[in-house]
């Protein structure tokens, strides 16, 4: 009886052993998710702190599409404040403040604790994209930081415009996508439908993102080729239908939409389309060296020399990340390694330049403007993680050979001294 007893104490304390063991390692596994809620509301707090004196920054965009969430409140429809018919952007943005403002809030008090939570949830996004494609956790936790903290991206959200809500949506669809491309299920292709047909309805340049989720599907999404582009078909068919529906709607066959907006798609001339893409392509070019260099004291040379560093920069990694695919086609680890993810998001930053690009020459009534690069911000962010997670981990798949080499060089001369010693002796036996 007595032997029961300490058996069944030794039970029990046993029990309660791995009860908390378990508890730890549940707590362990909430680590990150804890980590980027944190960072998350982290962020969000930033956009509510810069707006808390004087609330959300308007400008042109921004009355627009406050004056039609009002407008839709009042019941009167797609109107703008001068009474014309809304036709300058998509109809997402100003729908989603209405909504907001349903128990009767002014759509422009809700702009900015809207834009706060979008901006939280898309810094959670990315790093939840980060951490299932990445593996080491420094290159994770830098990724979300460069999100989290990234002025640009802090600053759009803090106007009462759609960048925030489309920036989100963009990343959704790419992780889906991603999902998708790298052999998930028929879910991850559905939630990448959505999510692009709400980006589409945000802003209209969304179409570079289904051209991009288009095109990796077509030529990653598995099966045979015809199978390939009949669901790359599907995609885009079904993706596209809410922006064709809005398009559709009468209002576009006013006289103020023709001839204001599908007018500017025809220039007067050619040579008026090749300067504004010389002049378009110099401001991205400055742009992007004072983004390196801020407060360079070299002026405007300084600004044309670390745009030129910019540049080789980008299409250094550029090089990089076509070798690498190149290499994993190759040798057959593309699935297997998660090089689908650094495809979809190269494919998506290579449409959407290149869509901005043809609407700033072609559009004669667009201009440059900082903000219309942020969507690029997550995608780079995250390839140039992938690419330096690959370089340090991945060994010689990523062309990285010698560096795993000089890590583990004394671990293989410890063990490869030991083997020997093992087999030999066993031979010599």
């Amino acid at each position: 009886m007595t032997i029961h007893d300490a058996r069944g104490g030794a039970i029990a304390r046993m029990t309660a052993d791995e009860t908390r063991r378990a508890a730890i390692a549940r707590i362990v596994k909430l680590r990150f998710p804890l980590f980027l809620a944190a960072l998350s509301l982290f962020a969000a707090c930033i956009v509510l702190l810069r707006n808390a004196s004087y609330g959300p920054g308007i400008v042109h965009d921004a009355v627009i599409y406050i004056s039609v969430a009002r407008s839709l409140l009042d019941g009167d429809g797609f109107v703008q404040h001068d009474s014309r018919p809304y036709t300058q952007t998509a109809p997402l943005f100003p729908m989603l403040l209405a909504a907001a403002g349903a128990p009767g809030l002014d759509p422009r008090d809700v702009a900015g604790p809207f834009n706060a939570a979008v901006f939280g949830l898309t810094v959670f996004a990315a790093g939840w994209w980060l951490r299932a494609r990445i593996q080491s956790g420094l290159l994770v936790a830098l990724g979300c930081l460069a999100v989290a903290l990234s002025a640009p991206l802090a600053a759009a959200a803090s106007n009462a415009m759609s960048d925030a809500p489309f920036i989100l949506l963009t990343v959704l669809a790419l992780y889906h996508a991603d999902r998708r491309v790298s052999g998930g299920g028929r879910s991850a292709l559905l939630w990448a439908i959505a999510f692009t047909a709400l980006a589409c309805l945000t802003r209209y340049i969304g179409v570079s993102l289904l051209a991009a989720i288009a095109l990796a599907l077509a030529l990653w999404g598995g099966g045979s080729l015809a199978r390939r582009w009949r669901r790359a078909g599907l995609f885009s068919a079904a993706s596209a239908a809410p922006l064709c529906l809005w398009l559709a709607l009468p209002r576009w066959n006013s006289d103020y939409a023709s001839s204001v907006y599908l007018s500017a798609l025809f220039p007067s001339s050619l040579s008026e389309v090749f300067y504004k893409a010389l002049e378009y392509f110099e401001r991205f070019y400055l742009a992007a060296g004072k983004g390196l260099f801020n407060e360079l004291p070299l002026g405007g040379v300084g600004a044309v020399i670390a745009g030129g560093a910019a540049v080789a920069a980008g299409a250094l990694f550029a090089a990089w990340g076509c070798a690498l695919v190149a290499r994993s086609l190759r040798t057959g680890q593309f699935a297997r390694d998660g090089y689908a993810a650094l495809c979809v998001a190269a494919l998506f930053m290579a449409a959407y330049a290149t869509a901005l690009f043809a609407t700033l020459t072609l559009v004669s009534n667009q201009f440059f403007i900082g903000r219309y690069m942020l969507p690029l911000h997550i995608p780079a962010v995250f390839a140039v993680a992938f690419m330096l997670d690959k370089a340090f981990s991945g060994g010689e798949s990523a062309g990285f050979g010698w560096m795993r080499m000089l890590r583990g060089g004394t671990a293989a001369r410890r063990h490869g001294g030991t083997a020997a010693r093992r087999h030999g002796g066993t031979a010599a036996r």
